[in-house]
């Protein structure tokens, strides 16, 4: 079936759909077809089933065409409409009858584009040309508000134009890489709700003309603005003064207690030595008031393993690290940071949910269908489920709380994983969670931060939660989390050209084959002064090139000159200067320019009239 609307010419079938204006036409791909994938692991086509049905909509706001699938145990209905208003097409899913059999929905059909590349959200950002059919790895199956996507979006450039294609429904949907006739694919999938798809699926495509991953970046970030999900450094500032503070500090990242149990996945029978390490807090003020003493003004302490030890015990970090100096201990390290003027926070963790916790109770865990514990031993702190997130800000508090009163003053603090891993979803009865609920009570913590005047922090960064989190831990290429720094497609600073205005990140200063410092300049960040690794050879802390003390301090300084020009502006282009991308710059709103030449190990930095 066949509508035009607007010198738009949109047409249904069965098995896909195409889109004409009088620039573009595009077709979805022939091969890639929209699918069920039913909880007994077999496909069930949309074209296959029995009864198929169109009809067209035209009303003030839309035009397009309305389709239903049906056979005795589902009914499927999808939209493929036309926005009168912006000219964006909009792909609407809804299941009206499944019978609690589909596990998750292939749809719709991705489009078949052959030249030019696509742009994808993973970590800081890809490029993967089109031709490019390597596997893409990722952790978390391609799920939007995970660390396999900071954005809810995915994007093609091509020879007549790009494509911007959104995820407006992001909580329970992902993407995919498929391949056809030697060319890629990327689509979506969607997910149950609690075994369930009562609520509507949207996507939104918005057709450009000739343009670049800019284009697309500058695109999704007016589509963010336009609905209330962009927030700047400086508006966050007005509650949160300190971020002034912090937009100029150089990162210190260590901690005092590390035990690694002996369930736990990592512990080493045969070296036990390795298994434990402890800094008292005494010897870590000593250190960093060597760091003051060498000169620099700002810096952010962060500090992990404060309490029982590092991914420990969780939700319960208390005792405080008797053997490193207990409670008095702790307090004259956090008081003796704040004598140098230097900000102070601490690593904590309200996701994991150790079974050797004092807290620790199966049923407040997260709980899945089948009223199982999912359970793992992969961290120091041994087996553990996962708390559900209802309760998080409840634990946050407790602990918050009883830190006032021992009078640990927070200027920051580092709630992890929360924006790194992928939404839970809990089926227990007495606490049921949907992933966006999961999305809500994550944001609640930060929420709660902020009301106590600590800035928040989280593992990675991400869109849901730009409205509240301040700064990260790390939001890298994923090329930097590989030792050999080999992964597929060209990185790009995607994340930042939308939001970097909006968030803090402190970059690695590794120097591997490459200078990790150009990268810091590059992205117009702040300076990791000192990165100690939780765990090696994990999370992208790798053997290299060690610095002295004054070494990176001098280091820090080149990035923090820089960073105090830029930190707060939005970034508005990058580009690869040269076809083995080892030159590229770019550009922000007030002016400046920073050129990196990897292969010279030099930058430099210009302003544009």
């Amino acid at each position: 079936m066949k509508i035009t609307v607007n010198d738009h010419t949109i047409e249904v079938f069965k098995d896909g759909y195409s889109i004409k204006n009088q620039f573009v036409e595009l077709h979805s791909s022939k091969e890639l077809l929209s699918y069920l994938l039913l909880k007994d692991e077999s496909r069930l086509y949309f074209k296959d089933l029995s009864k198929i049905e169109h009809r067209t909509l035209n009303n003030a706001l839309y035009g397009g065409i309305i389709a239903d699938y049906q056979n005795d145990a589902f009914h499927i209905r999808t939209a493929c409409l036309l926005d009168k208003t912006t000219s964006e097409v909009v792909f609407k899913l809804n299941v009206l009858k499944s019978n609690g059999l589909i596990e998750k929905i292939f749809w719709p059909e991705p489009l078949s584009i052959d030249d030019g590349y696509a742009v994808i959200p993973f970590r800081q950002g890809l490029i993967i040309p089109n031709d490019d059919t390597r596997e893409l790895k990722m952790s978390f199956n391609g799920q939007f508000y995970s660390a396999d996507a900071y954005l809810s979006m995915l994007g093609y450039v091509y020879q007549k134009g790009t494509v911007l294609m959104i995820a407006e429904t992001p909580a329970d949907s992902g993407y995919y890489k498929g391949s056809e006739n030697g060319h890629n694919r990327f689509g979506f999938y969607h997910l149950p709700s609690l075994g369930s798809y009562e609520k509507e699926r949207s996507l939104r495509y918005i057709i450009g003309a000739e343009g670049d991953y800019n284009t697309i970046a500058k695109a999704y970030r007016s589509y963010l603005k336009e609905r209330g999900l962009f927030k700047s450094l400086k508006e966050k500032a007005i509650a949160l003064p300190d971020i002034y503070k912090l937009a100029r500090s150089a990162f210190v990242h260590t901690g005092i207690k590390t035990k690694v149990c002996e369930d736990s996945s990592f512990y080493d029978p045969n070296d036990p030595g390795k298994n434990d390490h402890l800094t008292n807090f005494k010897d870590r003020l000593k250190e960093i008031k060597q760091i003051a003493k060498a000169g620099i003004k700002d810096v952010y302490i962060h500090l992990d393993g404060w309490g029982v030890a590092y991914d420990n015990a969780h939700p319960d970090p208390f005792p405080i690290a008797m053997d490193a100096g207990g409670e008095r201990g702790f307090k004259a390290l956090v008081d003796g940071i704040h004598d140098l003027g230097y900000l102070f926070g601490i690593h904590d963790q309200y996701r994991d949910f150790y079974f050797h916790s004092k807290s620790y109770d199966a049923s407040l865990a997260v709980e899945s269908a089948d009223g199982s514990n999912f359970a793992h031993n992969r961290w120091a702190g041994g087996w553990q489920n996962y708390l559900c997130a209802s309760f998080a800000k409840d634990f946050v508090k407790r602990n918050f709380t009883r830190l006032h009163d021992l009078g640990i003053k927070l200027d920051c603090a580092y709630l992890d994983v929360f924006t790194c891993n992928e939404m839970d979803e809990c089926f227990n009865e007495d606490h049921p969670m949907t992933r966006l609920e999961c999305k809500n009570y994550r944001e609640d913590t930060f929420k709660y931060l902020i009301d106590k005047q600590i800035i928040p922090s989280s593992e990675e960064v991400n869109e849901w939660a730009m409205n509240t989190l301040v700064f990260c831990h790390y939001a890298p290429y994923e090329f930097m989390m590989h030792e050999d720094g080999r992964f597929i497609g060209k990185a790009i600073p995607l994340f930042n050209l939308v939001y970097h205005d909006a968030v803090l990140i402190p970059w690695m200063m590794d120097k591997r084959d490459d200078d990790y410092m150009l990268y810091a300049l590059l992205n117009g960040g702040l300076p990791y002064l000192r990165r100690d690794s939780a765990y090696p050879n994990i999370d992208g802390s790798f053997e290299g090139h060690k610095f002295t003390l004054n070494e990176a301090l001098k280091r820090s300084k080149e990035v923090l000159k820089l960073a105090d020009k830029v930190i707060f502006d939005e970034m508005i282009a990058h580009h690869f200067l040269d076809d083995a991308c080892r030159k590229q710059e770019t550009i922000f709103d007030n002016g400046i320019k920073v050129t990196i030449d990897l292969d010279r190990n030099t930058y430099n930095i210009t302003k544009i009239k």
